[in-house]
């Protein structure tokens, strides 16, 4: 199924305060009421790479609906998800010729990347690869779409996170490092036992 959506090209890119994720919503890395949300999107199409993600937490209502994703090379997710129902929002990147974009998912209904966490634990949104639908022009916003793509698969993009950094997100006054290794938080048990349900 195929995800239609637009692009807007901006001369800043978004604000960061409507969108991140702040301390209180945060618990701790090793909090057992967090979920992890991940996902992977091909933007070699696209006209920027992806370098920012969010997803819209469309039930319960909230004030602040949006959380922030980590991201890299294509791979994004966030590790404070509490229960609800979320879908990707928007995306966003930059390019040195294509200046800063966004990538916005129409607030209509729920997309393909909709996921409800009913209980704490791993969910995967999907790989995607990013498809022109219709070029823009200087008063027309360019349009989009999204494919479902069959690789990286689940099983690789865990992986790639396992071997990676969290961010600890301990509060406002901790002053250690901001990141410690995967393998040094409770989610090594978890994602292990999720690769051990797909091999």
């Amino acid at each position: 199924m195929r995800i239609s959506a637009c692009v807007a090209i901006v001369l800043l890119l978004p604000a960061v305060s409507p969108v991140t994720t702040s301390d209180e919503r945060r618990p701790g890395v090793d909090n057992p009421s967090n979920s992890l949300v991940f996902g992977y999107i091909d933007m070699s199409d696209a006209p920027t790479k992806v370098s920012g993600a969010w997803l819209e937490q469309v039930s319960p209502p909230t004030d602040a609906p949006y959380w922030s994703m980590g991201v890299e090379d294509g791979l994004f997710y966030n590790t404070f998800i509490p229960p609800g129902t979320y879908q990707l929002s928007k995306f966003s990147g930059s390019g040195f010729m294509a200046g800063p974009h966004e990538y916005q998912f129409s607030r209509q209904g729920r997309n393909e990347t909709a996921v409800t966490i009913n209980r704490p634990g791993v969910y995967f949104l999907g790989s995607f690869k990013y498809v022109t639908a219709q070029k823009g022009g200087m008063f027309k916003k360019a349009k989009f779409s999204i494919e479902p793509i069959d690789e990286p698969t689940e099983a690789d993009l865990l992986r790639r996170i396992f071997e990676g950094e969290m961010d600890i997100q301990k509060s406002k006054e901790y002053k250690g490092p901001r990141k410690i290794k995967v393998d040094e938080t409770s989610w090594a048990a978890k994602l292990r036992a999720r690769l051990e349900e797909l091999e």
